[in-house]
């Protein structure tokens, strides 16, 4: 069960090998742990169950958070178990399912309803910082706001059949996977969301008997909602009452990062209509138990059209849309007209260490930031400090829990299943 990572639990958006197991959007590299254990009959009729947990703490300053992240991910290999030989021997079904809880920090989504609102402010002065990052949004509760409350992600279910063809002579791997998302997650009942579908194409290479992969994934995602824009729900509030019609911003916080990527990388105020992800990845395992990763993946989600036109304004009928085009032009030479899009970069550095058969331990360097500046020039990716973006140093522990079941069941029973 060598895992990279904590990457196998955040990266299941849309599939990909063990070592980033599927990530937000995209995955489909296959890794040394693929090649490892492709000779291994799958017990237990091909179902597996891996479950992580990480505890995620900020490098923010001001805008400190910590959380914990448990992760739960079924798998079916039915390819490992009733089509070896064939070109699907590699067929998987996964699903994804996590909690989270914000131990620390002032996101409104990690509040209950029942949280004091008061004091109301930006808690110690958080500003924009040097570093060209873009305020979006001042957290509205400080240190004494509390209770926490658990937060649970979309439902995830994806089809990957890794390596299903090999292209000859170059010896790149072609790693096709599809996603469904439903929307049980109280951020994607909020936002209207009915479901979304992802397409990815991923390309890996192995080298030095598979010790190094380096791997490039392209993925397509069409969201579907009832409405273009979040909105209240009947009541004006999410079904716990954690979050109302003015928490918008709030939902796609940090503290949703984890639960699902897509949602930090949407467009502020309106639905995203579709969505690329561009995901690179390099994979080392100098040894069976030891595992670096890189992954950087760029999120570019485009939203529905705001409803803008020609609208009366005393005697005159102005064109509020070309009015604020022309002023966005002026301001920093990016207009407005056009689907609004927002574009998000991610850095993920994992170790990981395969301790006992069924458990691996793993520390990462994360960060989330924007692509670009106010001003539309590129940021830097590595590290951030502001809040609008996020390094967070993660710690975490990967189960399998059917090959733990294997251990404590009778030899006889095990390997019959």
């Amino acid at each position: 069960m060598r895992k990279s990572s904590v990457l196998v639990s955040l990266l299941l958006l849309a599939p990909a090998g063990q070592a980033h197991a599927d990530t937000p959007t995209v995955t489909s590299a296959v890794t040394a742990a693929d090649v490892a254990k492709k000779d291994e009959k799958p017990r237990f009729l091909g179902f597996g169950m891996d479950f992580s947990i990480y505890d995620g703490t900020g490098l923010n300053g001001p805008a400190y958070a910590n959380s914990i992240n448990m992760y739960f991910e079924p798998n079916w290999a039915i390819g490992k178990r009733w089509l070896g030989g064939t070109r699907f021997s590699r067929l998987a079904i996964a699903g994804r399912f996590v909690l989270s809880r914000a131990l620390a920090g002032y996101d409104e989504s990690g509040f209950t309803g029942s949280a004091a609102q008061a004091p109301i402010g930006n808690c110690g002065g958080i500003q924009i910082s040097g570093q060209g990052g873009q305020l979006e949004g001042i957290p509205n509760r400080c240190p004494t706001a509390g209770p926490n409350r658990w937060d649970y992600s979309d439902l995830w279910l994806t089809i990957k059949n890794p390596k299903i063809y090999t292209i000859p002579k170059v010896g790149i791997d072609l790693n096709p996977s599809m996603r469904v998302v439903f929307p049980t997650s109280l951020q994607s009942q909020y936002r209207t969301m009915l479901l979304s579908l992802t397409a990815s194409l991923g390309l890996s290479r192995s080298f030095f008997h598979d010790k190094l992969t380096l791997s490039y994934s392209l993925g397509f995602t069409k969201f579907f909602y009832r409405n273009t824009a979040p909105g209240p729900l009947p009541t004006g509030t999410l079904p716990d009452g954690s979050v109302d019609g003015y928490s918008t911003s709030s939902i796609d916080g940090l503290a949703n990062f984890y639960l699902d990527p897509s949602h930090s990388s949407s467009p502020d105020m309106l639905n995203p209509n579709f969505g690329l992800t561009n995901l690179f990845s390099v994979d080392y395992a100098p040894t069976d138990k030891l595992s670096f990763s890189l992954l950087y993946i760029l999120f570019d989600n485009f939203a529905y059209g705001a409803q803008c036109g020609v609208q009366p304004y005393g005697n005159v009928m102005t064109d509020v849309c070309a009015n604020a085009n022309t002023v966005a032009m002026a301001t920093n030479g990016v207009g407005t007209y056009g689907p609004a899009h927002k574009d998000t970069q991610v850095l993920w550095v994992t170790a990981g260490y395969q301790v006992l058969d069924w458990l691996n331990l793993s520390i990462a360097w994360i960060n989330w930031a924007p692509l670009r500046k106010p001003d539309n020039s590129f940021r830097q990716g590595v590290i951030s400090t502001n809040y609008d973006a996020f390094t967070t140093i993660s710690f975490g522990a990967t189960m399998s829990i059917e090959k733990a079941a294997a251990k404590v069941l009778p030899a006889k029973t095990a390997k019959t299943l």
